[in-house]
């Protein structure tokens, strides 16, 4: 099982807002479905290098439920 499920980060993610690349996936995401979008598209639109995604996430599916994780905590709290 992967640390980050249970809410740690899987990989250093220095200089650079976890909170605001979520926020930029589930957008990304949402406007493309989860079939549509594709790992460059994500690498661009994210703003970090490659290596910091897969470092920080892992997998596209992995940033994915990551992301709709983030999106589903803030609409509870909000």
């Amino acid at each position: 099982m992967n640390n980050w499920r249970k809410g740690e980060d899987r990989g250093k993610n220095e200089g650079f807002d976890t909170n605001e690349i979520l926020h930029k996936a589930i957008n990304i995401f949402g406007n493309r479905g989860y079939e549509g979008t594709w790992l460059p598209d994500l690498i661009t639109g994210l703003g970090i290098a490659r290596q910091s995604t897969y470092d920080t996430y892992g997998t596209k599916w992995e940033l994915f439920f990551a992301a709709v994780k983030h999106y589903m905590d803030q609409r509870i709290r909000s």
